[in-house]
């Protein structure tokens, strides 16, 4: 069983949607909603490893697998949040 989670550090807050990869499966989603804050948003996504493709400008990536990832979100006056 895996653990799911969402650590916030910034100016402004985040919730979290996260359904969990099932076993040995790229079947998770994570989805996120800024709260509290100004758009435009923008959503660049990383699992911390180079190269490996996944980076979005969307608020949700969908089909990863069991691992950890970050979000670096921007509001729309330059505050952001990791």
């Amino acid at each position: 069983m895996g653990t799911t989670g969402l650590s916030v550090q910034g100016s402004f807050q985040l919730s979290q949607n996260i359904t969990p990869a099932t076993c040995r499966n790229a079947d998770g989603k994570i989805r996120l909603t800024a709260l509290n804050t100004v758009g435009p948003y923008s959503f660049e996504w990383s699992t911390g490893v180079q190269n490996t493709g996944m980076t979005s400008n969307v608020d949700s990536v969908s089909q990863v697998a069991a691992g950890t990832y970050s979000c670096i979100v921007t509001n729309g006056n330059g505050c952001f949040v990791t």
